[in-house]
């Protein structure tokens, strides 16, 4: 564990720990019998954790904290072991217990993980730390949320995210650093693959409330953009580091004359396909030499595609494997003639001429499958353009005539009965977020419910992609990267000049200059 784990009272004893408590900002003042009733409480609920903790080895309460397994957050049989052996019922006790529990956490006796946070539902401990980890700091962050028309629910899950980062650095908010907020969005692509819900906006907020000193969004901030040639070869985790590096080397060479998506289709096929095949099928292999039964074997197996718990299916790009390989020793072959040190990986290579056979036949099939696909489906193009684009009227309409509506107004469209509803009458489970500008409407015939602010945004885009699609006849891959500054005349128009007759602005003249 690194000293900077360690919180800043971490060497404490039980009595030094008990008597910080009184400290917090938020720890029940001794004014009335309730109050210091409270007060015994939680100073007794933190006692016993922290005699439990002193039951397992270690320097300091935070590495007890980790060796009792508390922090994985995974098992919370542990709060019945603490209070087992107290009196009073079960809830008292368990009450008595988190609540010491969330003393320890608000004092920073004890830095929590992640883990442990998102298994830990408690909105009292949330709401006392906003207290202890800084209550201007959470002002300034709220009054940018409202500066942006953030609604309550947005607000709260992003102060949420604000105080799990601020539990687990041990800082109070203005101290939080961008690499604290992107080591929580990497511990949440690890853990859930996607990010924490809310963080991008408390990463706006913060840098709203001059609290970050962050230039670029959050989502600018951590993209990942392309692979470099290393990581994309590790993705496979292979054994041996020997063809590990050459295979790195080789993909290095052939990447400044292919496009991105060209090397990752090479690096699937020579490091996916082939090696990382060759190694889980003949652990310890060290060498592109590949013994004949190896090469036969590997060669067999291609032809078909297994997943566990499915039938295998016949490999479409088997024939560009072989090939890929088969280029692969021979560049290496011709590049040993010129630069010996690839002198000692020049080996014959396991895919020969003949394998490769039907390679350009292939390619043909699949260029007449795509044809034929467009001869089957541009007739029905004018009938989609038409569809698409009675969808996006009927989906504005819709919206327009919702939002006249009052919330529980009943209104009519196109003979049919719909009421407008608020976001607590939605049924729809899927709809983990609400924004200011969302429009709820509940069809009263099949009590059906629609958010048609998304609905005709969806019916847009759609209507844009296929007119853009249609119109340009760009590719798939283009369309993702066209911009406002990609749309551009074709021809830019010649500059008006004065008539010499009339003195009107015209865009050309005769040879005589008259009109």
């Amino acid at each position: 564990m690194l000293a900077a784990d360690r919180g800043p009272f971490d060497v404490l004893s039980v009595e030094g720990v008990l008597e910080l408590l009184p400290s917090l900002a938020t720890f029940p003042p001794a004014t009335s019998k309730r109050s210091r009733s409270k007060r015994a409480d939680r100073t007794r609920g933190a006692a016993r954790i922290l005699h439990r903790l002193l039951s397992f080895p270690g320097d300091g309460w935070q590495e007890r904290w980790l060796v009792s397994g508390v922090d994985s957050g995974l098992d919370w049989d542990w709060i019945d072991l603490v209070t087992a052996e107290y009196g009073s019922a079960e809830a008292p006790r368990r009450a008595v217990t988190t609540d010491g529990l969330g003393c320890l956490l608000l004092a920073r006796v004890v830095r929590p993980s992640y883990e442990f946070l998102q298994s830990y539902r408690t909105s009292g401990l949330y709401r006392h730390a906003k207290q202890e980890f800084g209550a201007e700091s959470f002002g300034k962050v709220r009054q940018a949320g409202v500066a942006r028309g953030m609604i309550p629910s947005h607000l709260s899950t992003a102060e949420n995210c604000l105080m799990k980062v601020a539990f687990r650095t041990g800082r109070d908010l203005d101290r939080l650093t961008a690499e604290d907020l992107i080591a929580y969005h990497e511990w949440s692509r690890r853990t859930f693959a996607k990010a924490p819900a809310g963080l991008h906006a408390a990463w706006d907020l913060m840098r709203d409330a001059g609290l970050l000193s962050a230039a670029l969004p959050l989502r600018r901030t951590v993209a990942r953009g392309q692979l470099s040639t290393a990581a994309m070869v590790d993705r496979y985790s292979i054994q041996c580091r020997r063809v590990r590096d050459v295979l790195v080397r080789y993909l290095e060479e052939r990447r400044p004359s292919l496009d991105y998506t060209s090397l990752q289709h090479l690096a699937s096929r020579l490091v996916g396909a082939f090696w990382a095949d060759i190694e889980k099928h003949h652990p310890g292999i060290d060498t592109l030499d590949l013994p004949t039964e190896v090469a036969e074997a590997w060669k067999e197996r291609i032809r078909f595609i297994t997943r566990d718990g499915r039938e295998p299916t016949p490999r479409q790009t088997r024939t560009a494997v072989l090939t890929g390989v088969r280029a692969f020793y021979l560049d290496i072959q011709q590049w040993a003639l010129e630069d010996p040190s690839w002198a000692a990986w020049a080996v014959p290579s396991p895919v020969r001429k003949a394998d490769t056979g039907g390679f350009t036949k292939v390619k043909k099939k699949v260029r007449a499958k795509m044809h034929q696909r467009v001869r089957e489906r541009l007739p029905r193009l004018p009938e989609l353009v038409d569809t698409t684009e009675a969808h996006h009227c009927t989906q504005k309409n819709l919206l327009v005539a919702a939002q006249v509506a009052a919330v529980g107004e009943v209104f009519d469209y196109e003979g049919r009965h719909y009421r407008r509803i608020s976001r607590r009458e939605d049924r729809t489970k899927t709809r983990f977020q609400y924004r200011p500008e969302m429009v709820l409407i509940e069809d009263m015939a099949t009590a059906e419910q629609f958010d048609v602010t998304r609905d005709e945004d969806e019916a847009f885009w759609a209507w844009a992609i296929i007119e853009t699609l249609r119109h340009t006849g760009v590719r798939l891959e283009e369309l993702l990267e066209v911009t406002h500054l990609a749309l551009v005349p074709i021809g830019s128009p010649t500059p008006a000049r004065s008539c010499p007759c009339c003195r009107s602005s015209r865009r050309k003249e005769t040879r005589n200059g008259s009109c």
